[in-house]
């Protein structure tokens, strides 16, 4: 039986060298008794099964790779073929588009009872008003909302010029063109197919530099200058690195101011008139051009707030929530346009430290949630698209397409052409900084 065992070994110990020379050296037969030897030659088996599982594992990640790589390059051939497209064959799918969702909103519209009272309130400073901004408000606001029959109130700054900064470059502003809009409006009233009032009332009230500066100024100072224990601003929001100091704080007041300021001058308004307060209201911007149709009845696509019982917001730019338009019911959109300053004591010491008085988080955390307690259901209309517009004849045309969300339907339409066929006019595109672009648009005035 030995002299068995004693073959057998000499017959492995040859083996194995030859097929395992890439592992660990073979120890002599005549150094070894028949039991080490045996121990040696399952070490070498498992080396040898080791070493070839990971080869296999080496070339099962690398097809992997190799097959995530040729994907990759196949998605980013993809979207460079359809941004071709859009910029050229497809731009008509992007009025399709458009036409289409108009289209939808004519038939929505006729579900919106004639009874319901709607104001629709402007605020802010008009920054290239009548060459970039009244259009877009004409074509996808007073005509979309026409036959709701709604009032229309207008705050505005008396400015006439603004440096450069975070809001853009910078340039001239001719703040009495705010004032074209009320013979649009009431042309949009005339040439609505049925409407509950075919003479909407169209007011005015305004701010100078002077006049703010006069009403606010205390409370300004008061926000640009509190420290917290720690040192550090407690109003002012240093944490938000896209904020200048003191700019974006005082234009926050500023805008603040102009919301309340036109709300007031609404509330004036049915008290002069004796008239019962408005069922829906709508807050929106005076510097912003608006892409797309905004229904202030809509909720959704397809869907109409027929018993007026949404708050709606933006589906865009959300940081954490879009600050840039408003709409619902009465009760809900009077918090959001009267109750920032009232409320802003409690936020900032109870807040995360650092954030103050930024925009949407206070928004969020603040004026929302205040709404949501009264019972008033919230909702976002992701088909909503407004792009701010600055003092040089420019738009920013990434607006609606953020991290923060994006309008539906917004990445496969060209927008430089649904923004140029808007104007009535070709627009240059260029890149203001990272990842955001810029449309400049120069004209003078547009017959819309």
């Amino acid at each position: 039986m030995a002299d068995v065992l004693v073959d057998l070994a000499k017959l492995l110990t040859t083996t194995t060298t030859l097929i395992f020379s890439d592992c660990s050296p073979v120890v002599s037969q005549e150094k070894l008794d028949g039991s080490m030897l045996i121990k040696q030659r399952a070490t070498a088996m498992r080396h040898h099964v080791a070493y070839h599982a990971r080869k296999r594992r080496y070339w099962v990640n690398g097809a992997l790779l190799m097959m995530f790589i040729y994907m990759f390059f196949i998605w980013v051939a993809t979207r460079n073929i359809s941004t071709i497209a859009n910029a050229s064959s497809e731009v008509d799918g992007t009025f399709e588009f458009v036409e289409e969702n108009e289209a939808l909103e004519d038939n929505m519209a006729l579900q919106v009872p004639k009874t319901s009272r709607c104001a629709i309130n402007f605020f802010g400073l008009p920054r290239s008003f009548e060459s970039m901004v009244l259009p877009s408000m004409t074509r996808n606001v007073f005509r979309r909302n026409a036959r709701f029959g709604c009032d229309y109130f207008i705050h505005y700054y008396h400015r006439e010029e603004e440096s450069s900064g975070r809001a853009g470059q910078g340039g001239t502003i001719n703040p009495d063109e705010v004032l074209l809009m009320k013979q649009r409006i009431l042309n949009a009233a005339k040439n609505a197919k049925s409407t509950p009032n075919r003479h909407p009332a169209v007011i005015f009230v305004k701010d100078t530099e002077e006049e703010f500066w006069e009403k606010r100024g205390k409370l300004v100072e008061k926000y640009r200058t509190t420290t917290a224990s720690d040192g550090n601003y407690l109003y002012y929001p240093w944490k938000a690195k896209t904020y200048h100091y003191p700019e974006s704080l005082d234009n926050i007041v500023k805008q603040w101011h102009s919301i309340q300021s036109v709300w007031e001058a609404m509330e004036e308004y049915t008290r002069l008139t004796g008239q019962p307060k408005y069922d829906r209201v709508a807050m929106m911007r005076l510097d912003v051009l608006y892409a797309l149709p905004v229904d202030i009845f809509k909720t959704d696509k397809g869907s109409v707030d027929r018993q007026n019982k949404y708050a709606v917001s933006p589906g865009f730019a959300k940081y954490p929530v879009n600050d840039r338009l408003f709409y619902g019911p009465y009760d809900a959109v009077k918090i959001w346009a009267t109750e920032r300053f009232s409320r802003l004591d409690d936020h900032v010491h109870n807040y995360e430290p650092g954030w103050g008085m930024h925009s949407e988080r206070f928004l969020e955390s603040a004026i929302f949630t205040a709404i949501e307690k009264t019972g008033i259901p919230m909702t976002e209309n992701p088909d909503i698209c407004v792009m701010r517009v600055r003092a040089d004849q420019s738009v920013w045309m990434n607006d609606c397409i953020t991290m923060a969300g994006t309008t539906r339907g917004m990445k496969r339409i060209a927008r430089q052409k649904l923004i140029e066929k808007i104007l009535g006019r070709p627009c240059v595109k260029s890149k203001l900084r990272y990842a955001v672009y810029q449309l400049h648009c120069p004209t003078g005035s547009i017959d819309q």
